[in-house]
């Protein structure tokens, strides 16, 4: 029976820990070196937590969390000594009869949580149950509200029938506080402010109210970003907003280094945040600073190991299911001791019966009657014996199974499989049917186990393509050189790519290489070149003309050509024969026009026409703005990620939560 145990909680804990490394200024196709900021920043804080804590124990949780969550390796009496001044903390507020805020229940929860230990249970008080019921905390400053969502959505709390502060209500108490254009801040959005109330609306995307919300407030990030891959908040660009940002993207599950909608030029939100770093394990909260901050050291750790979670496949920073508290070990355990007293069949009868059936069965003086007992007794224990034999096996071949040798979505299907299975083993009552639909579910989830692909040949392929100039080839072969090596780029950084998507990916590339046609170097004179020049005046000529002078169907003609004619003057990839098409539109719908018969009176319009034609202008110029919003992040629970080969390619985009001021 001791072996059963073993083998139930020793397949229930798993742990893996990766980390991966920060520069100063990065491309946004390569991935940021962030592992030195992030050991170094951890070794700080193991460091400091030794020689003591804060007087307020509240004010060391975000680092707690940090740490925590970063599945580093840290001194299990650093994580002991924080608990037992949790305990402390609580049981002199409930003593005193003092309301603890939203804000300090959230950080207490969520810390509490991080390092193993139950929030239902500090020093016998149960915090979630303080959350539901006590008054004020939908009245609290929005950004601590938020917080105190992302505790009770942490280890998906059960909401009780009697809670004054539902979660319905704290979403709409959060929504309110929305401006009218999106965001969230005093007046005008704050990136900091804004990702912390997205990072507490993450979990309920299937609200058609929150999804609207993050959609909006998702395109405000994007446009509030600088240049520099960052944000600039009262007045200066600072770590703590790119520290926030990071943190709801990665809560998005998006990937604040790749995520088209938050990649500027060469910078991303990640290498930005690296600038901040002073190289001992310290960020500043501004550049000009002079020193450290304390606040944005704490907010860049936590913004850190919530990226490293996200690259290597883990549960979110505020996401704790993969958490096994004290409180549910011993449930665990007390399951499984239940299960091993109460099996089926003989081991389900006393020693006492044991010794009176056998004595019943091997006394000759015995009734028939005592006799037929007595052997009823024991044959309906033997029968109600289950084989579980061929279960551990499968259950030995699955433990056996490396994650990192698999994509990311077959490993959870397998995963999902293996854990069904294990809790049908701690239940009293599972048939033997149950545990073979169980066992066969299993086993074709490790059969559909889809490896890693050997994305080596395509790496260097991909190196090759990008030391190509572009000024070397004419511009529709190169056109599609780009597309292919764009294709190959997504395909190198999707973990679910199979090695079929990254042979295709590999022979496209090669075949768009082969088909570059090179200019006459000779004669650079002859080199393809697009001149716009004509496009422009035509388009000047037409935005020139006077609506009101013309008939409607002539004007329409000319507003549908000139339309389309800035349409190919903003592209880039415009060929000569697109331009002078369009000139030609143009000019033939000019020609085409036909005046009006009228009198004098219209010319009293004729600044009204300008202005109709300052419209369209302004309207083409929101071409830009349209764009970047389809580069934005899905939200409602679509995954974030998605690659076409062969044509069509999706672009990842991202954006997510994060808190300027923490709630000290």
């Amino acid at each position: 029976m001791k072996k059963l145990l073993s083998k139930v909680i020793a397949v229930i804990f798993v742990f893996t820990m990766l980390f991966a490394l920060p520069t100063q200024r990065i491309s946004a196709a390569e991935k940021v070196d962030y592992n030195n900021a992030l050991n170094t920043t951890i070794q700080k804080y193991i460091e400091k937590f030794k020689n003591g804590f804060s007087s307020n124990i509240t004010w060391d949780s975000w680092a707690i969390i940090g740490l925590a969550r970063s599945d580093k390796e840290v001194p299990k009496e650093i994580f002991d000594t924080y608990y037992s001044k949790v305990e402390a903390f609580v049981q002199d507020k409930i003593s005193n009869n003092q309301k603890m805020s939203g804000g300090d229940l959230a950080k207490l929860i969520l810390s509490v949580s991080a390092i193993g230990q139950d929030p239902r249970n500090v020093a016998g008080n149960d915090l979630i149950d303080i959350v539901w019921h006590q008054d004020g905390i939908l009245n609290e400053y929005y950004t601590s509200l938020a917080y105190v969502l992302i505790a009770v959505d942490s280890k998906n709390y059960q909401e009780p029938k009697d809670a004054l502060n539902t979660r319905d209500k704290m979403i709409e108490a959060l929504l309110s506080y929305e401006l009218d254009n999106g965001g969230f801040g005093w007046g005008t959005p704050e990136p900091d402010s804004t990702a912390m109330v997205l990072q507490a609306l993450v979990k309920h995307q299937d609200r058609e109210d929150v999804k609207k919300t993050m959609n909006r407030s998702l395109v405000i990030l994007s446009e509030l970003q600088t240049e520099t891959g960052g944000y600039v908040s009262w007045g200066n660009e600072n770590s703590n907003s790119v520290a926030q940002v990071i943190t709801f993207l990665t809560a998005l599950g998006e990937n604040p280094t790749t995520s088209e909608a938050f990649v500027k030029g060469e910078n991303n939100l990640l290498g930005n945040l690296i600038t901040f770093y002073t190289g001992n394990g310290e960020f500043k909260y501004i550049h000009s600073d002079s020193g450290a901050n304390g606040m944005a050291t704490e907010q860049a750790l936590y913004s850190l190991a919530s990226y490293d979670r996200l690259v290597n496949g883990k549960t979110s920073l505020y996401d704790m299911t993969d958490v096994i508290s004290t409180t549910d070990y011993l449930n665990i355990v007390k399951e499984v001791n239940s299960r091993i007293e109460t099996l089926p069949g003989i081991e389900a009868i006393s020693l006492d019966n044991k010794e009176e059936v056998n004595s019943i069965l091997g006394n000759e003086a015995s009734t028939e009657e005592e006799f037929a007992v007595a052997n009823k007794a024991l044959t309906d224990a033997i029968e109600g014996l289950v084989d579980i034999t061929e279960i551990y096996n499968v259950l030995g071949s699955a433990n056996k199974v490396i994650e990192s040798e698999y994509t990311k979505k077959s490993y959870n299907n397998f995963l999902n499989a293996k854990l069904e299975l294990e809790e049908l083993l701690l239940k009293d009552d599972a048939t033997a049917e149950a545990l073979e639909t169980a066992k066969v579910n299993l086993q074709n989830k490790m059969n559909q186990l889809v490896g890693v692909a050997d994305k080596s040949k395509l790496e260097s392929k991909v190196n090759e393509a990008e030391q190509l100039v572009e000024a070397d080839y004419t511009v529709e072969s190169f056109k599609a050189f780009k597309e292919a090596l764009k294709a190959a780029n997504e395909i190198l950084i999707d973990e679910e790519a199979t090695q079929e998507q990254v042979d295709s990916a590999l022979t496209i590339l090669d075949e768009t290489i082969r088909g570059l046609d090179e200019v006459n170097k000779e004669n650079p004179n002859e080199q393809e070149r697009v001149d716009k020049s004509d496009l422009e005046e035509i388009i000047n000529k037409a935005n020139g003309l006077n609506e009101e002078k013309y008939t409607k169907a002539t004007w329409d003609k000319l507003v549908d050509a000139l339309n389309k004619a800035k349409e190919v003057l903003g592209d880039e990839e415009a060929t000569q024969e697109e331009v002078n098409s369009a000139i030609k539109n143009v000019d033939d719908a000019i020609n085409g026009l036909k005046e009006r018969q009228s009198n004098n009176n219209g010319n009293n319009n004729n600044n009204g026409g300008n202005n109709n034609n300052n419209s369209n202008n302004g309207g083409n110029n929101n071409n830009s703005g349209n764009n970047n919003g389809n580069k934005l992040p899905s939200t409602g629970g679509t995954p974030a990620s998605a690659i076409v080969l062969l044509g069509t390619l999706t672009s990842l985009a991202g954006a997510y939560m994060i808190r300027k001021r923490k709630i000290k």
